[in-house]
């Protein structure tokens, strides 16, 4: 077919005698929007058509607008045989229907544009690349470009308004019906009645409850509000009104999946409050299946961290072994680091063997011998700290023994960062 062929050298040349082509392309910057437009005759002269939007426009909707303006020319001038091409694959493959149009805007820019191909009896759509579409291109960018009044040359027509009219902005609001707006075991109920009529429940502990709650709420032309801190009156509602505020919120058009906290917040932005929203917002998040999916996984811990304090310098310290590593000289393929929990200081020596009295000979000649006796020692519970020497060691100077799991991550921080420090810099691969 020839809308399969390869596209001609020139594309602004007329392939076929009776047949308008038409080029159309939109640019979009920081200094505003601008549409080109290429009409080639049969006879091959060019009819140039360029608009300057005065309204704020996204890309998208830059293509769908030059598409539009197009189609209408086409319109008024009563032409019967036309092929529009456009760099712009979205829009031509929206406009022909192989592309789905879940955005309401766009929608409305595909039902304008099939009204203007119903009154054309020929119409096709090409879609080529941006550097073959170089002259609308170009023209548009310069359309675009100019916020010059100063510059002449070129004849722009500035659209004011937008093809299709702005989508209005959704706000919700709840019709709340008066003959049964508070029933019997609201939780506004008391706090209403109290503050239009002054009458009060039963029992002192009732009445002391109604009349300190009413001071932060307010009545309006029949209407419940709560008071909020540097924030406007919350309207009071029921747990029904609650849970479509929700749903609106949540699965709405305007709704984006937040989280229980997220969702509650917004319900108070827009101005509602109702008793345990929280946990209805909560409930709301946790059975939404999408949430569940496709939502972000939390890796906090579930419970609060526990700080390793050190009360002063050289007091604790965590050790650690590495290897084996690559041989090195005198046959030593092991590492013993040692870590200060309060300077950070890191000792480390290498071993040949990692026998518990080459650890031994570690802690006397490298932190006891250096840095003074320790309070403790935070190890991963080694086969090599068990053993009779170690216990004689700390025994003797009195060194408690600390040890920390992979249960307990946290405790181990230090000793696995320097760890990984080390192999950085010696180059050495743990096998």
């Amino acid at each position: 077919m020839e809308e399969d062929r390869e596209d001609p050298a020139d594309l602004l040349e007329a392939s076929i005698p009776t047949r308008w082509e038409v080029f159309v392309d939109g640019a979009s910057n920081k200094y505003g929007s601008g549409l080109g437009i290429v009409f080639t005759i049969p006879k091959g002269m060019k009819i140039i058509h360029s608009f300057r939007l005065e309204f704020k426009a996204t890309n998208n909707a830059t293509e769908y607008e030059v598409v539009i303006h197009a189609l209408r020319i086409i319109v008024e001038m009563r032409l019967h045989d036309v092929r529009l091409t456009s760099d712009s694959q979205l829009a031509i493959r929206k406009i022909t229907g192989k592309y789905a149009i879940h955005d309401p805007i766009l929608q409305k820019y595909w039902e304008l544009s099939q009204f203007y191909i119903d009154q054309i009896p020929n119409t096709k759509f090409r879609h080529i690349c941006r550097k073959d579409n170089r002259h609308s291109n170009i023209l548009s960018y310069i359309t675009s470009q100019l916020t010059d009044p100063s510059v002449e040359g070129i004849r722009v027509v500035r659209l004011l308004t937008p093809s299709i009219p702005e989508v209005p902005e959704i706000r919700i609001d709840v019709e709340v019906n008066t003959t049964d707006r508070y029933q019997e075991g609201y939780w506004r109920k008391p706090i209403y009645l109290y503050l239009e009529t002054g009458k009060l429940p039963r029992g002192r502990p009732e009445i002391n409850k109604v009349k300190s709650k009413s001071v932060a709420y307010e009545l309006r032309d029949g209407i419940l509000y709560r008071k909020s801190y540097l924030g406007p009156l919350l309207r009071c509602l029921s747990k029904d009104e609650g849970q479509s505020i929700l749903n609106e919120l949540h699965y709405g058009a305007v709704g984006n999946h937040s989280s229980g906290r997220s969702l509650s917040a917004r319900a108070k932005t827009m101005g509602y409050i109702w008793s345990y929203m929280n946990d209805d917002a909560k409930r709301m998040a946790q059975a939404c299946e999408e949430c569940q999916r496709y939502g972000k996984k939390i890796h906090a811990p579930s419970v609060t961290l526990n700080s390793v304090v050190s009360p002063w310098p050289f007091a604790k310290w965590g050790i650690d072994i590495v290897g084996p590593l690559h041989v090195g000289s005198g046959q030593r393929k092991y590492l013993i680091v040692a870590t200060d929990y309060f300077t950070k200081w890191v000792d480390a020596a290498p071993l040949k063997h990692i026998r518990d009295k080459d650890v031994f000979r570690f802690i006397w000649e490298h932190i006891i011998c250096r840095f003074g006796v320790p309070t403790a020692i935070v190890s991963d519970n080694g086969k090599q700290l068990q053993e009779e020497n170690i216990d004689f060691l700390f025994n003797t100077y009195n060194i408690r023994k600390s040890k920390a799991t992979p249960i307990y991550p946290q405790s181990r921080n230090y000793k696995q960062n320097n760890r990984r420090q080390f192999e950085e810099k010696i180059g050495c691969g743990v096998r």
